[in-house]
């Protein structure tokens, strides 16, 4: 008898009927076999506590009684299939399809992709199979299912299926009905044909039947020594390489490729090799007799000595790996495969194309650069067998035309000291940068009236920049003329006129002497002059400071002829009676050039006194005392 006590404390008897669902070992412990007769009457999910009440024999002694009591949970539920189609793709899927699952690689990945996502719980697992007997954990998310590597063992065969599964640990089995889920495994080769097989090309210049070609693009027939009958699912195939292979059709012994299927490859002693096929990917050679071929394109290789531009003088040196004709050909005219020695002669007889024999291979040979138009020429030459060879890598450029005169010739702005960095007014002497613009490589120089000043070459940009160096106390006019590369000559850009003053201010007229207690002070100096970094210091005579006031305070101005004025304005009155002197640092002012005003140290330098104020009062009246002024 066995009873089941649930969380709900009903008490499920099994019928005494499924005895034989018990097994006893000879120790007394006890098995019941997982059995729907009994489970059936179980609730899914529920865990029950089971006892085994035993009556009978046990190795030869009576037992009647109660055993020990185990826990169990039914569970009869598992995760439903995702609804959609579910496709199937297998690795190593070798022979002349992909993805056909047809393979004679029996190791395989397994990849699933499913209609829609599947969620597992954590006692659930998908599992795949070749023959539904072993089963392999898949792994993923959503729809994206696979196996390990090479996990999944064909069986060899053809029509067998791939299968899917959900299971639980509890054994419960969902199937995934699988889409294009067939597959073969195939591990037999073709029968190899006997006999002598012989090759030839199409398209074999030179010697005919010699398979010695220029053309790397060739129809392949094989003439065998038997009839070949291909099973449906083999293929005869051709390589000139040994990798890339190409269909080959026919019947009995005469079989071959498409016209220019064929690629060979450059070279000599390079062999055609021919293979059958299954579409499982299992071959067999076909040994070939006389099929050896060479890949001679037999193009002569050109070389000119170097890129250069010229005005249509002068030669240019060439040479070529095999003797010939040397053309120089105009950038207009187009050299190609068709192209023929006879074409070029006649396009020498223009102004477009150059020509000169090459005597000896390898050897520099001078090629004239005259009497052509304008443009980009390259060199071709053309072998004594009319093979023409490919472009010169290196150019010639025939250039009659003068560049046009450099632009916007300008002093650095950090060599363009003092007051302004645009005014061309500097009290530098060396190093100034004199940038501008040309034509893209040209050589370009610069000049101080008729003085050169130096050459630079312009960037591809046609931007330039040059340093020079230029005296002091007087105007230069700087300007530049570019050269191209073919030696072409501009004309004189604009003048650039820069001023090196390397003088510095002084006073000339100042304010001196006994002024009114309001008035400002006022300087003026041998030019021009600027605000720099400072104070003026107002001093009494006695060393004790007055003002003291900032040169950007705007108290202070600079203004008058050629801004040579200075003038300060206190903000306070001078006190009546006293003597004042200035102060100054060195830099307070500078001129426009940014040279320093040497500043004011002496106190006898730039003194002042304010005028005293004096008060007469007449007193008029009937008390007054006109005699003595007082009032009586």
């Amino acid at each position: 008898e066995i009873k089941f006590f649930s969380t709900d404390s009903v008490v499920h008897t099994v019928s005494s009927a499924l005895i034989n669902a018990i097994s006893i070992d000879n120790t007394g412990n006890w098995t019941l076999a997982n059995n729907s007769n009994w489970t059936s009457g179980l609730t899914s999910n529920t865990k029950y506590t089971i006892q085994v009440k035993l009556s009978g024999t046990l190795l030869g002694n009576t037992v009647n009684g109660a055993g020990d009591t185990s826990e169990v949970t039914i569970d009869t539920t598992i995760a439903d299939a995702p609804v959609g189609t579910h496709t199937v793709a297998i690795s190593n899927d070798a022979g002349v399809l992909d993805n056909d699952r047809i393979t004679n690689d029996s190791a395989v990945k397994v990849s699933l992709t499913l209609g829609n996502n599947l969620v597992l719980a954590s006692d659930e697992m998908l599992q795949v199979s070749a023959d539904g007997a072993t089963w392999v954990n898949a792994t993923g998310i959503n729809k994206a299912w696979v196996t390990a590597d090479d996990a999944v063992t064909l069986i060899a065969g053809t029509g067998k299926t791939l299968t899917a599964r959900v299971v639980d640990t509890a054994g419960n089995v969902t199937a995934l009905t699988l889409s294009g889920n067939g597959y073969t495994l195939d591990t037999s080769a073709p029968s190899v044909l006997a006999g002598t097989h012989t090759v030839v090309i199409s398209n074999d210049t030179g010697i005919d039947g010699d398979r010695i070609t220029s053309d790397d693009q060739v129809k392949v027939t094989l003439s065998l020594g038997n009839d070949l009958i291909l099973a449906t699912d083999e293929t005869l195939q051709v390589s000139a390489n040994g990798t890339d292979w190409v269909v080959a059709t026919g019947n009995n012994k005469a079989w071959a490729t498409a016209d220019d299927a064929v690629t060979l490859i450059t070279s000599t002693g390079k062999t055609l090799t021919a293979r059958v096929i299954d579409t499982a990917g299992n071959v067999t050679a076909l040994p070939l007799s006389d099929n050896s071929y060479t890949l001679d394109t037999g193009n002569p290789l050109v070389t000119l000595s170097t890129t250069t531009d010229t005005k249509n003088t002068g030669n240019v040196s060439v040479q070529s790996s095999e003797t010939g004709t040397a053309y120089l050909v105009h950038s207009s005219v187009v050299v190609n495969v068709g192209t023929t020695q006879a074409m070029l002669d006649t396009l020498a007889l223009a102004n477009k194309v150059n020509k000169v024999t090459i005597a000896t291979a390898n050897t520099a040979t001078d090629l004239a650069a005259t009497d052509l138009e304008d443009g980009v020429y390259r060199v071709y030459t053309v072998d004594i067998a009319g093979n023409v060879s490919t472009a010169s890598t290196a150019t010639v450029t025939i250039d009659t035309s003068s560049p046009t005169a450099p632009i916007s010739l300008d002093l650095a702005d950090e060599d363009d000291s003092g007051s302004s960095n645009s005014d061309n007014l500097t009290k530098e002497t060396s190093g100034l940068t004199i940038s501008g613009t040309a034509e893209a490589n040209a050589t370009v120089e610069l000049f101080n009236g008729t003085t050169s000043l130096g050459t630079i070459t312009a960037n591809s940009g046609g931007n330039f920049t040059l340093d020079i160096d230029l005296s002091a106390g007087s105007v230069h006019n700087i300007t530049a003329q570019a050269t191209d590369v073919a030696g072409n000559v501009s004309d004189v850009s604009a003048v650039l006129a820069i001023t090196v003053d390397i003088a510095a201010p002084t006073i000339t007229v100042k304010t001196m002497g006994t002024i009114a207690p309001n008035s400002n002070l006022v300087a003026t100096f041998s030019e021009a002059i600027a605000k720099g970094t400072g104070d003026i210091v107002i001093k009494e005579s006695g060393g004790g400071t007055f003002a003291r006031l900032n040169i950007q305070n705007a108290d202070i101005t600079i203004g008058g002829t050629d801004n040579r004025t200075l003038t300060i304005n206190p903000n306070t009155n001078l006190e009546s009676g006293k003597s004042y002197y200035i102060e100054m640092a060195s830099g307070v002012l500078t001129d426009v050039a940014g040279n320093n005003f040497a500043g004011i140290d002496d106190s006898s330098a730039w003194t002042f006194s304010a005028a005293s104020l004096s008060t007469t009062v007449a007193w008029s009246g009937a008390n007054v005392d006109v005699t003595d002024g007082y009032i009586n």
